[in-house]
């Protein structure tokens, strides 16, 4: 008898209720981190009572980002991936590129054709 024959593979799609709470949490763990920049005060109410509105208590490892979010008042660094630390804030954006990375985030739930195009757009236009 071989062991390696008894497993199986169970695919659960989420339901809408579950990827409108992500997104939720996701968007607000975003103004969360912009307020604690300015505020730190008003940003541990917010995360207090808006934040914690979202998260999934049940989940543990969402439980424990959600406890780590309060080390984010003692920081002021935020990890960026390469492609984005090069980009350069005007005056008017100071959040460009964490709001680019919660865009991206944000389109990886939605189907392709209700998303922007994954290529870059001048590589389909045609001369």
């Amino acid at each position: 008898m071989r062991l390696d024959d008894f497993w199986s593979l169970k695919l659960c799609r989420p339901t809408k209720e579950q990827l409108l709470r992500r997104c939720k949490y996701l968007i607000r763990k975003d103004k969360f981190q912009e307020i604690s920049a300015r505020n730190p005060l008003e940003a541990l109410t917010y995360l207090q009572r808006d934040l914690a509105a979202t998260v999934n208590h049940k989940d543990p490892a969402e439980t424990k980002e959600f406890q780590l979010l309060a080390s984010t008042l003692f920081s002021k660094t935020y990890d960026l991936p390469d492609h984005l630390s090069t980009v350069k804030n005007s005056d008017g954006f100071e959040h460009y590129t964490t709001r680019t990375l919660l865009f991206d985030t944000l389109v990886s739930y939605f189907p392709e054709d209700m998303a922007q195009p994954k290529g870059n757009l001048v590589d389909l236009i045609t001369f």
